[in-house]
């Protein structure tokens, strides 16, 4: 199914209380908001390529950082393994339930 979802919806108190986040540093919490946006609009069911070269690209640093990757497990999807963020995922398979 083609989609061409430009926006997903931010649950800002789950984000801002959750552990993971607060433990993050400023330059964390940046990186997370720009992979979780790659992500979205990769068309590949919110999945990140496993290559961290390219992740550091996407987020504008020279290396995620460990607490980010973390928030992007591995996972098998039909373009191979890839990283996925499961909260963000359950947002995508939400909103094809609702198109």
């Amino acid at each position: 199914m083609a989609t061409d979802f430009t926006r997903f919806d931010f649950h800002a108190k789950k984000f801002y209380f959750s552990e993971n986040v607060r433990e993050m540093s400023a330059e964390e919490v940046g990186q997370y908001i720009l992979l979780m946006v790659e992500a979205w609009m990769s068309g590949k069911e919110t999945s990140l390529p496993d290559n961290p070269k390219l992740l550091a690209r996407m987020a504008r640093v020279d290396q995620v950082s460990e607490n980010v990757l973390a928030m992007f497990p591995i996972v098998q999807t039909e373009h191979g393994n890839r990283r996925r963020n499961d909260t963000l995922y359950s947002e995508w398979t939400a909103a094809i339930e609702r198109s």
